[in-house]
This record gives structure tokens, sequence and C-alpha cells, in this order.
């Protein structure tokens, strides 16, 4: 074939035929070797030119490039093929597939980019998929150069471009046998320089088969193009105990022979092919087509710890109470891990550095405005959750020493001894006594409601003189409010107006006895026992465990009674445990 010969190929791709052509030497060396046709060949890499559905059972990662060099010796042109594949390994199983074909000559160039997908059902033995689809897109464009004017043809516009829509199936019924069918050029677009010229619809079947046990793998296919059938089929040979492979096929017009080899995760194939059979074809010299491929194979994903991936995402925003609670759960499903002990231990110490501080604003807030008690509650817990801080030490003690010490440190014994004050004030002696009894249930032997009860009594027989009634009750009551708001220096003026309206009053006598008196000193060995369960109960509240909380401290204030942690955090538990639903 000469020059003036290639001139007129092209020429007759400018002209209105019957049809195009594109790509008529492109496609896989291996399949070159083969017979051109691989519409079943189990062999991801050559076989998804053919049927996408192949890419089903890619595992793995492909990056190949190959060169063709078409009728060699032709003199005065250079024809030949450039081509570039990436293939990748999806889910499901599934893979995809991205290739670059380019047809150059003196007069015509052709390009085609492809993008192929081929999604698969896995067997039962799950090496490979005993049923997978595939589709690929393409993206046609040539160009022409002339010699010579042509009449009708402007020299501004020789090119053409278009898409293209492949479609393939495969099917393993056996080990071993893989079936395929696909169809190439499906929408048929149209090509033409000079009025409509479409590329035609190219239809391939066929079928694989793999004998491992003799090294031999065979292919046989045909396809059908403008109604003319073309019967294509191939032997691979893989030499026993090595990588090298000896190939060949035979087509319609063309016979090929090849040979693969690889090592590690580099392949090199060649193929020389050549026409056969006679007329025009048979005169053409053979072409030579090589390739270079790099494979590797990805290592399976770990798996994904969802809390793992939370809790770490959380520690670098800074949102440690979301890392804390992420880590737990993150160690519930790998216990042990020491990256996740260190990072919730991370989170947790930030976090309760965070809420201490946050606690100590609050209780000076509380202390600012008077409310010892509360005050207190939040010192307790800054310094529980920073025990290094000797500010919050400080503020806590400061605080404890200000608060009323025996019966009137606990909220219910104020609580109650305001209500039976209001309704001895509203002259409801029976009510009172109801609740004072309730009162005396927990401290039975309390002077102050010994002697609120003789007043009671009096008060049911009509003496005009009882204890209690008038401006003192209201004066008690003020004291009571006060004492409860933790104003102590408050409390401690109405009492003593009290004294002075009754001096006989026993509530009054005590409530200052108490605000007056030191605690009794607990043994150092005792302190230390009932700081430990007390702690104990701090962490089984934070826990969310109510109930062994309020044991613990129980226990704490029969050692200590004078423990005000225990008392308040008692009191604090019993109400958010009859809150709940």
């Amino acid at each position: 074939m000469n020059r003036p010969l290639a001139l007129a190929c092209a020429l007759a791709l400018l002209s209105s035929r019957a049809a195009a052509d594109f790509l008529p030497q492109a496609g896989p060396v291996q399949a070159k070797a083969l017979g051109g046709n691989l519409v079943a060949m189990d062999d991801q890499e050559s076989a998804a030119y053919y049927n996408p559905a192949a890419l089903a059972g890619l595992s793995r990662y492909v990056l190949g490039a190959g060169y063709q060099q078409l009728f060699a010796g032709i003199p005065g042109d250079d024809l030949g093929v450039q081509e570039i594949t990436m293939l990748a390994p999806q889910e499901g199983p599934g893979g995809l597939g991205l290739s670059w074909d380019h047809f150059g000559a003196d007069l015509l160039q052709q390009d085609r980019l492809r993008l192929a997908y081929g999604v698969g059902w896995m067997g039962s033995d799950g090496s490979q998929p005993w049923f997978s689809l595939g589709a690929a897109a393409s993206f046609l464009y040539q160009r022409y150069t002339l010699t010579a004017p042509l009449a009708g043809v402007s020299a501004d516009h020789l090119s053409s471009e278009g898409g293209s829509m492949d479609l393939g199936a495969a099917l393993r019924p056996w080990p071993g046998l893989c079936l395929g069918a696909s169809v190439q050029d499906v929408n048929e677009p149209n090509l033409g320089v000079v009025g409509v010229d479409r590329l035609p619809r190219t239809a391939r079947w066929g079928l694989a088969l793999d004998l491992p046990s003799l090294h031999l793998q065979a292919t046989a296919a045909q396809s059908l193009n403008l109604g003319r059938w073309e019967t294509q089929g191939g032997l691979q040979w893989t030499y026993p105990g090595s990588t090298l492979a000896f190939r060949g096929g035979l087509g319609s017009e063309n016979a090929g022979v090849g040979l693969g080899f690889s090592v590690g995760w580099l392949s090199l194939d060649y193929a020389y092919v050549w026409s056969v059979g006679a007329g025009p074809s048979g005169e053409l010299p053979g072409s030579h087509a090589v390739a270079l491929s790099a494979a590797w194979a990805v290592p399976p994903p770990q798996p994904r710890w969802i809390w793992r991936d939370l809790a770490l995402q959380a520690q670098g925003q800074g949102q440690w109470e979301d890392a804390v609670l992420f880590f737990r759960r993150a160690l519930d499903q790998q216990p042990g891990d020491p990256l996740l002990k260190a990072g919730q231990a991370q989170a947790q110490a930030r976090l309760d550095l965070l809420r201490s501080e946050s606690y100590f604003a609050a209780g000076q807030r509380a202390q600012g405005r008077g409310d010892l008690a509360e005050a207190a509650g939040d010192y307790r817990w800054a310094a529980h959750l920073n025990p290094g801080s000797a500010d919050y030490a400080a503020a806590l003690a400061q605080a404890q020493a200000a608060l009323p010490q025996g019966p009137m440190a606990d909220p219910r014994y104020q609580a109650g001894l305001e209500n039976v004050l209001r309704l001895m004030g509203r002259r409801l002696p029976k009510p009172a006594l109801a609740q004072l009894e309730a009162l005396r249930s927990a401290y039975p032997q309390d002077p102050a409601l010994l002697a609120l009860e003789g007043g009671l009594n009096a008060q049911m027989k009509g003496e005009a003189a009882a204890r209690g009634n008038g401006g003192t009750l209201r004066l008690m009551e003020e004291a009571l409010r006060f004492a409860g708001k933790g104003q102590p220096e408050l409390a401690r003026q109405a009492w003593e107006k009290v004294l002075k309206a009754d001096p006989d009053n026993a509530l009054a006598r005590q409530a200052l006895q108490e605000a007056e008196a030191k605690p009794t000193p607990v043994p150092a060995a005792q302190q230390a026992r009932a700081q430990e369960l007390f702690n104990r109960g701090l962490a089984a509240y934070q826990a969310g465990d109510l109930p062994k909380a309020m044991d613990l401290w129980k226990e704490v204030l029969r050692i200590d009674p004078g423990h005000l942690d225990a008392q308040n955090n008692l009191t604090r538990a019993r109400i958010e445990l009859e809150n709940r639903p």
C-alpha cells in the first residue's frame, strides 16, 4: 500500500458513504493475538474493550499504555494507534474503566475517550460474579487533511464528532465457562462531514473456557456489522510455573500471534497481526502491537468504625462533650484500643476543666446574689471536676462555713418548717400538725419541733396567748426563707427578732445555736473513707445511676453526719429520681 492509496482512504471517509468507520484497528494487544474479539474472555483488562460487563469482576487497579504500528512498511505514510487505559475496582462488585485511543495518519486523526462501568452479582464461591452488566459512553472525534480541493467540502470544516453508547452482559453458569454478549455504538452516531454518515452498531457474542489443569484458555466469538458475519477464535497457553503466556488466534480476515510476560506488578504484551484470504486486505503488510501495564491490588479497607471517626473528628474540633460520648461508644466496639483510651482520657480531662470553670462562674453569680447554698453546690462540683484548683477549694470552704449546721442545713427541714408556720399563721392547725408529724418522723427528738407541737396544741385549744401567733410566726417564716436561700446573716437577724418578741421560742434558740456551733470533728480515717464513698457516688451520679449514688451518699452520712456535700447531693439526686418519667 502506498501514499496515494492512503490518500484515497481519507477521501473516501469524507464522501457520503453508506456508513462511517472509526478506529478499525484499535483494541487491546492481547485481543490482537487472540483473533480480535474477547467479548467473553475472562480477562478484564482486555475484555472490557469489547464488553463493559467484564469490569464487574475487576480485582486490581490497572494503568496501561500501548502502541500499534499498523501495516508496517507502507512507504510514505505512518499509521499508528496509541492507547492509555485506567481501570479501578469498585464495591458491589463492580469496576470502572477510562480509556483513550488515538489513530493517526498523515491525512486522518481519530480520538475516542471512553468511560465504562460494570456491576455484577457474586456467585456462591465468591470468586467471580455469576452475572454482570455493563455500559460505556464514548466521545468520538475525527479530523481530516486535504492535499487537494474537494468539491462541496470547505477546508474550514474538516472534522466531525459524536457520542456513542455500548452495552454488555456476561454469564458464568459453571466455573471456568463464561458467555458474553455486547452491542457497540448502539445509538449509531452521525460522524458525517458531508451529509449523514452514521457509525453502524456492532453486535458481538461468544464464549470463553478456562482449563486450569491444562494451563489453557480458549475463546470463540462472532460479530455482526452491516449484515456481515465475522468469526474469531483464539488460544492462550501459560508455561507451567511461570507467567509467560503464548497466544494465537484467527479471524475472518486476520491472524495473530503474541506473547505476554509479567514480573510482579508489571506486564508486557506483544502481538503481530497479518491479513489472510484473498482480496485487497491480503495485500496489506502486517501490524505490530506492544503494551506495558501496571496492576496492583489495594488492601481491603479496614472496618469503618463510625464512632471512632466521629470521636476523632470531635476531638479535632474541640467539641469535648461529644468526643467523650463518641470515645465511650467507640471503646464498646474496640475494647482496649490504646488510641481510643488515650483520646477518651484527654477529652474527659478537657471537658472536666471546662465544666469546672462553668460551675465556678455559676457559684460566683449565686454568691453575688446572696444564695450561699446554691453557691456551695456549684463550688463543690467545680472542686470535684478540678481538684487541683486552690481557688475552687477555698471558695467551697468559705461558702460551707457560712451555711447553717444541723437540721437547718437540710432543705427538707427548712421547707417543712416554713409550711408549718404558714399554716399556723392562717389558723389551720390540723394541716400544720400533719406537716409537723412528717418532720418529726425524720427528726423525732428535735426540740424546736417539740416546741412547735406545743404551740399547735395550744392554738387548737383556742388559747389567745399561744406562742408563735401573730408577728412572731411571720418573723419565723422570714428567718426560714433567708436560711433556705443561703443568706445566713439575714436569717440570724430574723431569729434574734423572734427571740426578742418571744424569749422562750425554742426554734429560734436552736437556729442561733446551730449557726454558731462548730461541727463535731470526725477522725481522719473516717473522713478519708467518707470522701472515698462520696467520690464513688459522684462517679455513679455522672454515669446516670442515681440509686447507686444515693446509697453511697447515705453511707457517707452514716460515717460523717455533717458531710454537707453528701447531704446536698443526696437531696438533689432524690429530686431528680422523683421527677424521672
